[in-house]
């Protein structure tokens, strides 16, 4: 027999040991993405992979779309097995458990570390709950991290990796090509003090022409079409100096470390941030300065971001919080560092008489920890809080609507959806085709082009005036209430569905037919 206190030391065992944190995540995970209500960035991938006939139509719906092609050819191969999104967002959760596994095992931070970053704000939340090409990208770098180690060994398989990193999404494509590049330096580094390397010269090569081949694959892939106009399509690009833009672009620092606090849009507010943040890249910069390989990975990896955000996309928290998963690559590698101090040696050598130089590097050494501590302990809470409000106020309300739909038997009817990105989420949960009077047609994902219009409620009612005739009841859908009315058309208001937190995601529901 197996005494209490046997029992009780295995249960204090297993919740002191990495699995319990894989577990604990998994469990927790698997409860948060059953309640979890889809939101169109989601669904908005799934019914567009699911419309493709083929590999080369899928290709051409990217153009318009912005992401390179990995989760949409994982999406396809889901597909095989079932047209419920539910497997995309059971499929989301392994690589979400897969990442924070690899994690925990491999990486070399403390426990407590371990367990407030697994259940910080993104792994937590942002790309656990949201099922996104942002968690393959993760899981992927971390896989990276991982055999970084023992790069002598691995540079064919870390080359492979980066292709497929490249594949994942734009953060991870520059993340891709930071990596490759230290990899690069690293390698002459090594050659330079002649030590003796395990690849021969052809595996070099073929892993550099991989690496290279995945960047340009990923290039191709995105090149928006000339008809596009997702993030301002071809142009749209800025390469002008803009005082406040660059301040807005600097705070992307803050709210990736720190995003508990969110700067107002008030001039004084973005620019007290923008000059918080570059303190912030000033004293994380100088923390990495006895490491050439960490010192670059991070400089050139935040610059690569931040320029890119600048130039062409601000972006949400899933985007411009790269930068902090960037910091958790550099913390992880450092420990792997064994490069010297060639590029801030002269910097140092130049600076060191001057007296306030020595007390800012004895600043910021002593302060190392609490620094990424207090960076920690802010993404938990945050983690946590998001978690906890997505089990209690959905994102969309877009289920909810397409349950009631379902209940009513309201999904024989013909449906017309406006507008219609918003409308995503009901035609996927319905698996059903909507009339956008955008397009004026039916269709369930949207593309972003010229085709598209903008209207408003009078040119939705002049289209069911034309539409009544060939389906005398109509199931209208808006994300607004009706405030006009027409003496042709009979519309009756049903439900409305407002428990969201996405405000162009609530719901009225009404049935239109002639007087």
């Amino acid at each position: 027999m197996i005494s209490s206190d046997q029992i009780n030391k295995k249960i204090n065992l297993f919740f002191q040991s990495d699995l319990a944190i894989i577990a604990i995540f998994f469990l927790l995970g698997l409860i948060g993405i059953l309640n979890h209500a889809m939101w169109r960035d989601e669904l908005q991938a799934w019914l567009l992979t699911q419309e493709s006939n083929s590999l080369s139509e899928l290709f051409a719906y990217l153009k318009y779309e912005g992401h390179p092609s990995l989760w949409f050819l994982c999406l396809k191969i889901l597909m095989q097995f079932s047209h419920n999104p539910i497997i995309m967002q059971l499929f989301h959760l392994l690589l979400a458990t897969g990442s924070i596994a690899i994690f925990v095992i491999f990486s070399p931070f403390t426990k407590l570390q371990k367990i407030l970053f697994c259940f910080g704000h993104l792994p937590f939340y942002e790309y656990l709950l949201i099922s996104r090409n942002y968690t393959i990208g993760i899981l992927l770098i971390f896989i990276f991290c991982t055999l970084y180690e023992k790069r002598l060994k691995n540079y064919l398989l870390l080359s492979i990796i980066l292709f497929l990193l490249a594949q994942a999404n734009f953060y991870a494509l520059l993340i891709s090509i930071t990596l490759g590049f230290i990899l690069i330096v690293d390698y002459l580094l090594y050659q330079k003090q002649n030590l003796k390397f395990k690849n021969n010269f052809i595996i070099l090569i073929s892993s550099l022409l991989i690496f290279i081949s995945g960047i340009i694959f990923c290039i191709i892939t995105i090149i928006p079409s000339k008809e596009a106009t997702y993030a301002g399509g071809l142009s749209g690009w800025l390469f002008q100096f803009d005082f406040i833009h660059l301040c807005k672009t600097l705070n992307l620092i803050w709210k990736s470390y720190f995003p508990i606090i969110t700067p107002s849009k008030r001039i004084l507010d973005t620019t007290f941030f923008a000059f918080i943040s570059f303190f912030i890249f000033f004293f994380t910069s100088t923390l990495f300065r006895k490491k050439t390989i960490t010192f670059l990975l991070y400089l050139t990896g935040t610059l690569g971001i931040l320029t890119f955000s600048y130039v062409k996309f601000l972006g949400s928290p899933r985007h411009y919080c790269h930068l902090f998963i960037l910091l958790i690559i550099v913390l992880w590698l450092e420990k792997s560092d064994n490069s010297s101090e060639i590029l801030t040696k002269p910097m140092e050598k130049l600076f060191n008489t001057f007296n306030f130089y020595k007390k800012w590097l004895n600043f910021v050494d002593q302060n190392k920890v609490k620094f990424i501590m207090i960076i920690l302990y802010i993404q938990l809470i945050v983690g946590v809080y998001l978690f906890t409000a997505d089990l209690i106020i959905p994102m969309s309300a877009g289920k909810a609507t397409a349950n009631f739909i379902k209940q009513e038997k309201l999904d024989n009817l013909f449906i017309v959806g406006s507008k219609d990105f918003t409308m995503i989420p009901i035609a996927g949960y319905l698996n059903k085709k909507i009339y956008y009077p955008e397009i004026q047609r039916l269709s369930n994902f949207v593309s972003f082009t010229s085709e598209r219009k903008e209207i408003n409620d009078q040119d939705i009612l002049n289209q069911l005036l034309s539409l009544i005739n060939e389906h005398p009841k109509i199931l209208l859908i808006l994300n607004h209430p009706l405030e006009i009315s027409n003496n042709k058309l009979k519309i009756t208001t049903l439900e409305k569905f407002t428990k969201s937190r996405f405000s162009d995601e609530r719901y009225y529901l009404y049935t239109v037919s002639n007087k």
